[in-house]
Order: C-alpha cells, then sequence, then structure tokens
C-alpha cells in the first residue's frame, strides 16, 4: 500500500529524490502523508466523493449516490479502480467495493475536520438508503453513527420480529443498550422485545421492568409523538398483541424462576389472548405448559401441552421450536420406560427433514444433530453400541463446533456413559466436566443426570469419600420427601447410601437406603415413571443383596425384568457390573426369560472380557477391597483362623475381625465360605 500511494503521489514530480528525503517519522505517518498528497492531485469532484464515501465500510453505486446526491456513483468507483486508487472490489460484477482502510481513515479525518457538519448528514443518508434496501442491521449503524437515536430506536423496534425469529439476541441487546433510557421507555414495543432478548440471554433480572413498562402504555392510543411522555409505537403489529406477547414473556420469566404455577398461569393467560392462527405463539405457550407441568411431575398432561406445541409449530413452519418439542416428547417418553416409542418419537422427524431437501437439512443441522443425540442414548440403553456410535458421529458431523449447548453436554454426558461402560473413569469424569461447563454456561444446571452420573462413576472407582461429600454438600438425606423433582438425587444417595454399608463404615446406611427406595418407588409408580421404577427396582434388588436377602433381590429384580424387557432395557441392569451379573443367574434359576437375561449376562461379560476394557473384578465392587482386606481375604482362603491371620499379619484379633467384616459387606455375603466363593467369582482371588 505504500508504495502503491508513493508511487501515485509521485507522479508529475521531477525532484522524486528530495520528495523522498523529505520523509520523516513512522511508516504510519509517511502513508498519511502519501494519502495527503495523492487528494491533492484529485479534481474537487472525486475529492469530495472521496470524502463523502468514507463513511462507508462497503460502496456500491446507488448507495454512493444516495449519499452523495449525485447521479454517477457506479462510475466514479470503476474510474476509481482504474486509477488504482486504493479502491478493493467485493464481488467479480464489481458491484460492491471498499476502501483500503488506512485510506478510509485518513479520508474520515479530512472529513471530520474540514466538514464536520456533513457527517450526521451522510450518515442518515446512508442509513435511509440500507433501510430501503432491508439492510437493517447497516441502518441501524448509520443511525447511531449519525447521533440520531431516536431513528436507531424506531429500525432496532422494527427489527425486533426479525432478530428474533433469527435468535441473534446478543446483537439485538447491544443495539438497545445503546439507546438512551428515556426513549426506550417510551416505546412498549422496543420495552418487550427488551425483556425477552434478555431473557434469551439468559439475564433474568430487569425483565420483569421491561414488562411493566410495557404494560403502563396498553390503554394509550398508538401514536407518533416525540415527547418524553408520549407513547411512541412505529410497529403498530407488534403493538396489537402486546398483551398476549407480555404474558407469553412473563410465563418465560416464571419458567426461568422456577414457578410452575406462574409458568401455568401466564401460559395459560397467553392462549386466551392469542388468536386461533396464531400458530407459533400458540406453540410456545404451549410448550411453557409442558416446561410447567413436567417440572412439576405430572408427565401425561406435559406430554399433551409438548405434542399440541409440537403440532402448532409444524403449522408455523417453526423447525426449531418443533425440534426441541420432539426431544421434549422423547424425554418423557423415556422416563415413562417406553424406549421404543421414544424412537419412533426421534425417527419421525427425521424423515421428515431428510425428505425436504438439502438446504433444509442444512438450516435445521444443530437441531438434527439434538435428535440424533437423543437416539444415541436410548440405543445405548437398550444394549446396541454399534448403532450409538453412528448416531453420535451423525450427529458431530451435523453440528460441527457450532452446538447448541443442551445437546452438547447430553452429547458429551453420553460419550461419558460408554467410557464409564468401558472402565474408562477418567475419561468419563473428563467429559461430565465438559458437559457441566456447558450446561452452566447455558443456564441449564438442571440437568441433574450430570451429577448423578459422577458420583455413579466415583462409586465404580471406589471413592466413597466423594460421593459422600456430594451427599453432604447438597443437604440430601433419606427422611427428605420423595417427589419427581428431587428423584434424581434421592435415587443417587440410595446408591451412596448401598456404597457406604458395603464399606463397612455405617450398618444402618443399608436400612436408610432400602426404605429410601421403597418410598421412592411409591412415588414413581403413582407418577407413571416406569422408567425410574425399573432403576429402582434394580437398586432395591442390589441394597437387598448386599444385606443378605437374596430372596427379596431375585423378587425385585425379576419385577424389574418384566417391565424392562418389552422396551429392550439392557444398560440399567449391566451397568451394575458383577453384582448384578450373579442376581441375573439367580434369576434364570426363578424362570426369568433365558435369552433375555442371557443378552444382559453376555453386555456384563463383554465389559468383564475386554471388548469394554473393564477394570479388574475387585474395582466392579460398590467398594474395592483395600489391600489390607485382599490380604486377609487371601489367608481366609487358605483356612487360616483369625488369630493365626493375626498372628502372620502382626495386628490384633478385633483388627482381623473388622477387616472380615469389610470384607463380607464389600462382597455382600455373610460367612467365610461365601467370602471365599464369591471372590472366586470374581475373579479376585
Amino acid at each position: 500500500a505504500g508504495l502503491q500511494l508513493a508511487a501515485l503521489a509521485l507522479r508529475g514530480r521531477e525532484d522524486i529524490a528530495g520528495f523522498i528525503s523529505a520523509f520523516t517519522g513512522s511508516h504510519r505517518f509517511v502513508l498519511d502523508y502519501l494519502i495527503e498528497e495523492v487528494l491533492k492531485h484529485q479534481t474537487e469532484s472525486v475529492r469530495q466523493f472521496l470524502l463523502q464515501t468514507s463513511i462507508l465500510e462497503q460502496l456500491s453505486g446507488p448507495l454512493c449516490d444516495a449519499v452523495c446526491s449525485r447521479q454517477d456513483g457506479q462510475m466514479m468507483l470503476e474510474s476509481l479502480e482504474r486509477g488504482n486508487l486504493f479502491i478493493v472490489p467485493l464481488d467479480d460484477e464489481r458491484r460492491w467495493y471498499r476502501y483500503h482502510h488506512l485510506f478510509s481513515e485518513v479520508l474520515q479525518l479530512h472529513l471530520g475536520k474540514d466538514h464536520s457538519d456533513q457527517v450526521p448528514v451522510l450518515h442518515r443518508r446512508a442509513s435511509a438508503w440500507y433501510e430501503e434496501n432491508c439492510r437493517q442491521a447497516s441502518a441501524i449503524h448509520h443511525a447511531f453513527a449519525a447521533h440520531d437515536p431516536e431513528r436507531a430506536a424506531c429500525l432496532i423496534e422494527l427489527t425486533w420480529p426479525a432478530i428474533f425469529n433469527g435468535f441473534q439476541p446478543a446483537t439485538w441487546l447491544d443495539w438497545v443498550r445503546r439507546l438512551p433510557e428515556e426513549i426506550v421507555r417510551t416505546r412498549p414495543v422496543l420495552s418487550v422485545g427488551y425483556a425477552w432478548t434478555l431473557l434469551d440471554c439468559g439475564e433474568l433480572s430487569g425483565v420483569d421492568q421491561r414488562l411493566s413498562d410495557a404494560e403502563k402504555w396498553l390503554d394509550a392510543p398508538a401514536g407518533a409523538a416525540t415527547s418524553e411522555t408520549a407513547m411512541v409505537v412505529v410497529n403498530d403489529e407488534e403493538f396489537q398483541s402486546l398483551p398476549s406477547t407480555i404474558a407469553m414473556g412473563r410465563a418465560y420469566l416464571a419458567h426461568g424462576n422456577g414457578d410452575e404455577d406462574a409458568t401455568v398461569q401466564y401460559a395459560r393467560q397467553a392462549l386466551d389472548l392469542l388468536a386461533p392462527d396464531e400458530d407459533y405463539w400458540r406453540g410456545i405457550a404451549a410448550m411453557f405448559l409442558g416446561l410447567a407441568y413436567q417440572g412439576g411431575g405430572d408427565l401425561n398432561r406435559a406430554y399433551q401441552y409438548f405434542a399440541s406445541s409440537v403440532a402448532s409449530l409444524h403449522k408455523a413452519g417453526h423447525i426449531h421450536f418443533q425440534l426441541i418439542g420432539i426431544v421434549a416428547l422423547s424425554d418423557i417418553l423415556v422416563t415413562q420406560g417406553r424406549l421404543r416409542d421414544a424412537v419412533r418419537t426421534y425417527e419421525r422427524p427425521l424423515q421428515f427433514v431428510e425428505a425436504q431437501g438439502t438446504h433444509a437439512r442444512h438450516h435445521a443441522r444443530h437441531d438434527v444433530a439434538s435428535l440424533h443425540v437423543g437416539l444415541g442414548e436410548l440405543h445405548f440403553e437398550q444394549g446396541d453400541l454399534a448403532r450409538t456410535v453412528e448416531h453420535l458421529q451423525q450427529a458431530e458431523d451435523l453440528a460441527g463446533h457450532a452446538w447448541l449447548p443442551v445437546a452438547e453436554a447430553r452429547l458429551n454426558t453420553l460419550k461419558a456413559r460408554i467410557e464409564a461402560a468401558q472402565g474408562k473413569f477418567d475419561a468419563a469424569l473428563d467429559l461430565l466436566n465438559q458437559a457441566k461447563e456447558v450446561a452452566d454456561q447455558a443456564g441449564r444446571s438442571d440437568l441433574h443426570s450430570l451429577s448423578a452420573l459422577r458420583v455413579r462413576v466415583w462409586l465404580r472407582q471406589g471413592r466413597l469419600a466423594h460421593a459422600l461429600a456430594w451427599v453432604r454438600e447438597r443437604h440430601l438425606s433419606a427422611d427428605d420427601d420423595c417427589s419427581y423433582r428431587t428423584e434424581s438425587a434421592q435415587i443417587t444417595l440410595a446408591r451412596v447410601r448401598i456404597a457406604e454399608y458395603g464399606s463397612g463404615r455405617a450398618a444402618q446406611a443399608i436400612r436408610e437406603a432400602i426404605d429410601l427406595l421403597a418410598r421412592l418407588l411409591q412415588e414413581a409408580e403413582t407418577g407413571g415413571r416406569d422408567g425410574s421404577v425399573i432403576e429402582l427396582l434394580v437398586l432395591q434388588a442390589l441394597a437387598y443383596h448386599a444385606h443378605g436377602d437374596t430372596h427379596a433381590a431375585v423378587r425385585a429384580l425379576m419385577r424389574a425384568l418384566t417391565m424392562a424387557q418389552p422396551q429392550g432395557y439392557v444398560r440399567v441392569f449391566a451397568d451394575e457390573g458383577r453384582p448384578m451379573q450373579t442376581l441375573l443367574a439367580e434369576c434364570l434359576t426363578q424362570g426369568a426369560d433365558p435369552a433375555y437375561v442371557t443378552q444382559l449376562l453376555a453386555a456384563i461379560s463383554v465389559a468383564a472380557e475386554g471388548d469394554f476394557a473393564a477394570p479388574a473384578a475387585n474395582q466392579l465392587l460398590v467398594e474395592p477391597l483395600s489391600k489390607r482386606e485382599l490380604e486377609v481375604l487371601q489367608l481366609l482362603d487358605a483356612g487360616y483362623t483369625n488369630q493365626a491371620v493375626a498372628d502372620e499379619l502382626v495386628i490384633a484379633v478385633s483388627t482381623v475381625k473388622k477387616h472380615v467384616n469389610n470384607i463380607f459387606g464389600k462382597l455382600g455375603v455373610t460367612s467365610r465360605t461365601q467370602a471365599v466363593s464369591r471372590a472366586r467369582k470374581l475373579e479376585i482371588l
């Protein structure tokens, strides 16, 4: 650029050496000097054109004509290009150009110094041209540059519906925050847009005030007055729908605050206010009702509203929220234990999107990636690792590096489950940390499966202290009321109590676990949550087994198998490792379906034999045996008495008894003979 400027500046000069030797200062100073030399050699018409168009980031003939009030803009641009005057074409048709940034900066300095009064006028002209040509972002940029906040406010108000539907809330929020507060408060449509955009960005504080600012104008007539005390409305269509939009905003806010009753109240109010043909907004209102009822555990009613939401959004042609509704429907089906229906619920929209063609698939790729993650979760639960990996690969191919946050969190959670099933616990924890980070950033700390799975991994690692610390941090108690909202945490608490008993640290822990599981089971059965019922029955079986009540353990597990088999459940059993293997073998003798039980045993065996690179057998215990406990167990296997063990290891007999009790608890047995037999089955001995 400097050489080109120098060549232009030296045209017609005889004393070139003297001209160059006169340069002093930095390279940038030289460039500025050269640019000024170039400008001196232009005609007045060209100089004016250059100065006036310097405010533009991009140049076209019609735009330059509008800004400069002339008719030869295209010819001038082509002439400047032929003269190598630091203008760069942006397309092959030579319709759009830009100035070299250094050239543009110097031109703007000259314009501001010599013609400062023209600057706002030029920006207003540019803003008007961009508005007429549907380039709203550029129109708003130049309105601000013209120091015309009233015009900017009008443009921002008109832009809100398009920005909202285009999912660019941060851009719109940046614009509205640049406006003086007194301008925003006189514009109810702008205030409501402000509130909704804050909600979309997860900034709940300030939302209620913005909605209240708008509500006070609802009974006032629309007008275009600009007085501080008069309402200003430029988007009359949006103004007419403000009552329902405000009600929906309050439902959105209530949902964000976890207030299910208020969410239902305002979402119903919005539905009453919306016209029958307002499919998009009716779909959103129904989705809020679905979320509220789901949060309260009323899954049947939640399912009805999510289905209604999906139908309305389908009619509105809004695929993003439609597919979010599909994920919600599938999640409810999973909670109800209907895995096969959940698979079909995911597959139908995938087939629909596929049939829409390449453009539709590309436009919906991030949402479609979420569906593939959901299908991956289901196939993993059904023990089909190959199809799980296939769907994960499709999801990653579609989303690339631009994931929807919740989908990315679920993706990493599923990957963590796969790693844990392979015994790669550290890798699983790393993935769970990534998932939590994404969920927290998205304001979705309610993804309970993350913390529950982390505790399960800790327990499989033998890190009982970590799990107990987790319980203390959350002030969890087996005496807490059981509800859908707390179910995940309390199920995890039951797991910790079973492990605590197995470690020999707390004899009463197993009774706490059994009582808690009974109450949770009753609550889940009442709520129709068969998916939870199956998991709770599995845990009941493990708890009874740890307590030495094999009959009760088999009875619970037989019921779980009966419920799980029609839906193809596998991982809910296989993830429990060797203790489950022992119980399943017992169930075979009690009339369980041989084909299904054999499938489950094979899933556990695959992990144990290396295809899944499972950990050592000792690690599969709820609480692994310590080094000293292994030494004691080996001596018991050799027939040593307690006194002989004490003599061999040079420890007190009371210490030996403590170790023996710990071994019994961890192996889930009540005698030396059982301990040795169980240890041999687990290949610990």
